[in-house]
């Protein structure tokens, strides 16, 4: 009998001590899988260059990409957008949407995340897309939109992410811009 309680005794002390290396067996190879790192931003001019988001459902008579051009200047950087009415807008129904180039206002750059506004008037809005060589000042000789828009200001805040420049707009649809 007394081997038995040894015996018994001996379970009860090690049963426990062989869970523990197991489950430290099993935390270590969870751990040991590389996730995929996440790109660095070392510096706003990271954001630099030519961003695209395209239309996810583009037909012949209508391609809705949106642009964002990020140049640096002596002092800074500053940026022009090129996008669709939609964004200043609830709902459009019968009719195509406006296009527009405007000035990246309040631009800021912190460690992965760009924030700026934009600001529309209405007889800056063209029936056609604008060629990503014009900007607000410049003539640009295209048909005029005959629609207006109830908002004429928009905030945008966006995060550098292994896709892209990623916003998360309205209705929690989500527009990526790709580099190009």
């Amino acid at each position: 009998m007394k081997s038995f309680s040894t015996f018994l005794f001996l379970i009860v002390i090690l049963f426990p001590s062989c869970q523990q290396e197991r489950a430290k067996t099993n935390t270590s190879i969870v751990e040991e899988k590389p996730l995929a790192p996440e790109p660095k931003v070392n510096s706003p001019d990271d954001f630099l260059g030519e961003w695209k988001f395209s239309d996810p459902h583009p037909s012949e008579e209508l391609k809705e990409h949106h642009y964002m051009i990020i140049e640096k200047t002596n002092i800074d950087l500053v940026g022009w957008y090129f996008g669709t009415t939609d964004d200043f807008d609830q709902a459009r129904e019968g009719y195509f949407p406006g296009f527009f180039v405007a000035k990246m206002e309040n631009l800021s750059f912190a460690g992965d995340t760009i924030k700026f506004s934009l600001k529309v008037q209405e007889d800056q809005l063209y029936e056609k897309p604008i060629p990503l060589n014009k900007r607000p000042e410049d003539e640009i000789n295209l048909p005029k939109w005959e629609y207006g828009v109830p908002y004429s200001e928009r905030e945008y805040v966006g995060i550098l992410g292994k896709k892209g420049i990623e916003f998360d707009i309205y209705l929690s649809y989500e527009r990526v811009f790709v580099k190009q």
